[in-house]
């Protein structure tokens, strides 16, 4: 809001400045004022108009600062990030600190604000840097255990934590790494490519 004052059959012009995020998907940009009301939204690339101020902008709970002025644009730029996969999983992006940002499916980039960034596959980690304008990307492999039957496979690291588990025959997505594989009390290592299957026979 911004208060004008006006006199009986006074003209005053008000001008407002415009406001966009920038991006190379098709998601939404939110913007905020200081006291972190939301005032309005769009698509990635289509500018909104404001009076003159200060605003906080919004992608993917990344936030940025963008000033407004009278008569002109105020750009704000995002960069992507993708992780590319051979299952329909999803990964998950955190911030350096350990706040969740957003989550999305292998294959599927999501637009964030400049910056590092954590990101997880399966409780597997990896640490990227955003740039504006461009894609950052990561490839993981995939791994099974073939057997006969409906039981359950289990994937650790080599420190012995639990990463996740599936059926027999059914895929999960990895960064690339070396694992272990449990069924029952048999054990197998596993080393998961980028790009590539890896499949295990079950042990008798």
């Amino acid at each position: 809001e911004m208060p004008v004052a006006v006199s009986l059959n006074e003209i005053r012009q008000v001008r407002t400045g415009s406001l966009v995020a920038e991006g190379m998907t098709t998601e939404f940009y939110y913007v905020l004022d200081n006291n972190h009301k939301q005032l309005n939204f769009r698509k990635l690339g289509e500018p909104l108009s404001f009076f003159p101020g200060t605003y906080r902008v919004n992608v993917n709970n990344t936030i940025r600062n963008a000033d407004v002025f009278a008569g002109r644009a105020t750009k704000l730029m995002t960069g992507n990030l993708f992780v590319a996969g051979l299952t329909d999983e999803l990964y998950y992006v955190t911030d350096t600190a350990g706040n969740a940002l957003n989550f999305q499916k292998l294959n599927n980039a999501l637009a964030l604000f400049p910056g590092p960034y954590n990101i997880q596959v399966n409780n597997t980690h990896m640490h990227g840097e955003v740039v504006a304008g461009k894609l950052t990307e990561f490839n993981t492999g995939s791994l099974t255990l073939r057997g006969s039957g409906s039981g359950y496979y289990y994937v650790f690291d080599n420190t012995g934590k639990q990463l996740n588990y599936n059926s027999l025959n059914r895929w999960l997505s990895f960064f690339p790494s070396e694992y272990i594989v449990k069924l029952g009390a048999s054990t197998q290592k596993a080393t998961v490519v980028a790009g590539q299957q890896t499949s295990l026979e079950a042990l008798n």
